[in-house]
């Protein structure tokens, strides 16, 4: 089986997202709300100058999580956040795992804007 989703973390890298808020080294990503889309509210978030449109369903709890990534070990995070099978449930991806990068998408509702 084959997943997509967005590397958010590298080797080296302290993850910590709590109450749907990403914070990479220290450094919190900036979040802005937009509109809502059904369930969804849409927001961007910023973080290390990468702006990505990403999704929450308010109503869902959201899962929080904290690591500290090691050799050869990537975190994942899918956009559409509470409703994304990543690193939260699933683990760390091993590097021998990644097989290709997204260079484009194409009707999502969290599409990036870069």
């Amino acid at each position: 089986m084959v997943y997509m989703k967005r590397v958010v973390a590298v080797p080296g890298d302290h993850i910590q997202y709590y109450e749907r808020q990403m914070t990479l080294n220290g450094q919190r990503a900036a979040l802005t709300f937009e509109g809502r889309d059904g369930e969804y509210q849409r927001a961007k978030e910023t973080i290390e100058g990468r702006v990505t449109t990403v999704a929450f369903i308010p109503d869902r709890p959201s899962k929080d999580y904290d690591a500290k990534v090691p050799d050869n070990q990537f975190v994942v995070f899918g956009d559409n956040r509470d409703n994304a099978r990543d690193s939260r449930y699933i683990g760390m991806v091993d590097r021998d795992a990644i097989i290709g990068r997204v260079v484009k998408v194409f009707g999502s509702r969290s599409a990036t804007s870069d």
